[in-house]
């Protein structure tokens, strides 16, 4: 059967959504501080984590344990149980926010290795806010060990990891 989900006169309500693996879930942040998952089989909402700050992106690993998530100043993953309704929250930096002296907000892109152990992102690399420094880095999200890939990646650095096909696509 045919389904239309459709979320209404809900303004800032639901944004950032990422599929799970099977194609069965997917995540998104609602209310900007919370970290839900939308089951498609049971038409279902649950929302197994709260935020203190400001959550600005989500995006589920290919192997399905993780969501990682980023603030403007923090990089994160969430052990996720798709139907449970808790997450386990490791962060694995914390940085100052750029001031981009605006009404926006520089927040790190996340990419996922084909296999979900290694996390990628660039994050601002100063203590000073207004520094135009960005490092891109690596994290192994087993471990939390993160290595720099890259210093001066710039301001929109974004490292994206290979899908692990043998034509790199």
């Amino acid at each position: 059967p045919d389904r239309t989900i459709v979320a209404k006169d809900t303004p800032n309500l639901f944004s950032s959504p990422s599929w799970s693996p099977d194609s069965q879930h997917f995540a998104y942040r609602k209310n900007e501080h919370q970290l839900c998952i939308f089951n498609l089989e049971t038409a279902s909402e649950r929302c197994p984590w709260q935020s203190s700050s400001r959550l600005f992106s989500v995006e589920w690993s290919p192997n399905g344990r993780f969501i990682a998530y980023s603030y403007a100043d923090e990089i994160g993953v969430l052990t996720i149980d798709p139907e449970s309704d808790t997450a386990q929250r490791t962060q694995l930096q914390t940085f100052n926010e750029y001031n981009t002296l605006s009404n926006w907000v520089w927040v790190p892109t996340l990419s996922w290795s084909a296999d979900g152990r290694f996390l990628a992102f660039t994050n601002h690399g100063s203590d000073f806010p207004r520094a135009l420094q960005f490092v891109s880095w690596i994290a192994d999200v087993s471990t939390g060990a993160c290595g720099i890939v890259m210093y001066q990646a710039g301001l929109w650095g974004h490292l994206h990891c290979n899908s692990g096909t043998d034509d790199g696509v």
